[in-house]
């Protein structure tokens, strides 16, 4: 009995200490210096080698109480059910992950963070598209809306079996817009207001050549008379060049490990505790006085067609293929600019340290190589009307600064796809 309490005091103590060292030692230490998870403390080797320590520990503990005589009967029991289910749910957890997901076979597109197996596959021309009626519901960062998201069955934001329409909207997560009730984005606001069926095939994360593609896929095949194509000012070009590199055959294999911790079933439960990855936050400043912090993702670039000559080279090439495809079946087009936040914000911005805001929001130099000069040449060139959001939303900040973009998102709020909406709604008018 004296062999027997002293292996269960040595087992106790060193589940306790493997715990302590790997759950209690990174709260000491700097936060978000190492970890990812659990506000910067953890990373996933000490989750997933901590927690089940822990529970051995807790079980040893618990164990003390049990009377003398029966300690070592109701150990080995206790163990072995303990054990048995760590395995068992470690095991089903791997299979899901592994199996059911399809983590076990790397796919470029799918093993990026923001584009999940859970909602997305596999596609060979377009590198993933939505699952057909897709849904989730989930918090908007930074308000208080919870929204539920629900994809037709070509995996886009729409009703089920709403395919032709008057106007088709392609663009990336702007025209998607996850973040917003459905009813209240701007594609469906123009279709309301102007009593026009719509029909939204954004998808975030497609950058120019995807969308290209989606114009002859899915926009010309339902006869629309006008195909609005929004692109973005903040990762478009590169969006552009990561396609190219791709459609080149170029491959970057996330490890099996990280593909198995990205589809496993506990990973939605700690990844709500990720640590903020954009940036250096920024103080927004609102008319009435009060100060918000904005999640910095997007830096604005004001030379970004120099910087990013492949991107720009392949972003002109799929405009003019969607235009050329639109004029073939003599569908009208008109290109829509959106602006990044800090492009907009950036008078109301307080960066904590003066190098980010020079990176994230720089002076305008009156260079004339940004994208949105890039853009307006090559519309100019082909003939195609554009849209540039940016002055609208310059004009609109200095009435007020709340409601254009969300704060911890950087996508639009209300109020920006009212104005959005607003001033499409126009333009479509005006042509008679």
């Amino acid at each position: 009995m004296r062999i027997a309490a002293t292996l269960h005091a040595a087992a106790t103590l060193g589940a306790l200490a493997v715990a302590s060292y790997l759950l209690g030692l990174p709260l000491l230490r700097e936060r978000a210096r190492r970890g990812d998870f659990l506000w910067g403390h953890y990373g996933w080797h000490e989750l997933w080698i901590g927690v089940p320590a822990l529970v051995v520990a807790l079980v040893l503990t618990a164990l003390w109480l049990v009377p003398r005589a029966r300690r070592l009967r109701a150990a080995a029991r206790a163990l072995l059910a303990t054990v048995a289910t760590l395995i068992a749910v470690a095991g089903f957890d791997l299979v899901f992950a592994l199996v059911v997901r399809g983590a076990l076979h790397p796919d470029y597109w799918l093993d990026l963070g923001h584009i999940t197996r859970a909602d997305n596959l596999p596609d060979q021309e377009l590198g993933f598209v939505r699952k057909p009626h897709a849904t989730w519901r989930g918090l908007v960062p930074g308000t208080d809306r919870i929204v539920e998201y629900a994809a037709d069955e070509n995996g886009f934001r729409n009703p089920p079996g709403r395919v032709s329409a008057e106007i088709a909207f392609v663009g990336d997560s702007y025209t998607e817009a996850a973040q917003i009730e459905r009813e209240r984005i701007f594609a469906e606001l123009v279709g309301q207001r102007l009593g026009k069926s719509i029909v939204n095939l954004g998808r975030g994360a497609y950058g120019p050549q995807q969308e290209a593609i989606v114009i002859g896929r899915y926009a010309l095949p339902g006869k629309p008379k006008l195909v609005v194509w929004q692109l973005f000012d903040g990762n478009d070009l590169r969006d552009a060049e990561q396609f190219a590199s791709w459609s080149l055959g170029e491959r970057a294999e996330v490890p099996l490990a990280e593909r198995y911790f990205a589809n496993s079933l506990f990973h939605p439960l700690i990844d709500a505790t990720r640590r903020e990855r954009r940036g250096e936050f920024a103080t927004l400043r609102f008319d009435d006085g009060h100060l918000e912090r904005l999640a910095v993702r997007y830096r604005w670039q004001p030379h970004q067609s120099s910087e990013r000559p492949t991107g720009l080279r392949a972003t002109e090439r799929a405009l003019r293929e969607g235009v050329a495809k639109c004029a073939a079946a003599d569908v009208d087009v008109v290109i829509v600019f959106m602006p990044i936040a800090t492009r907009i914000l950036r008078e109301r911005l307080d960066f904590l340290r003066q190098e980010d805001a020079a990176s994230y929001a720089p002076p305008d130099d009156g260079g004339i190589d940004d994208f949105a000069a890039a853009l307006h040449a090559l519309c100019k060139e082909m003939e195609v009307p554009l849209i540039d959001l940016t002055p609208v939303f310059l004009r609109a900040v200095q009435e007020r600064a709340d409601g254009i973009y969300i704060p911890r998102d950087e996508h639009l709020d209300l109020r920006g796809h009212e104005l959005v909406a607003d001033t499409i709604c126009s333009w479509i008018t005006s042509r008679g």
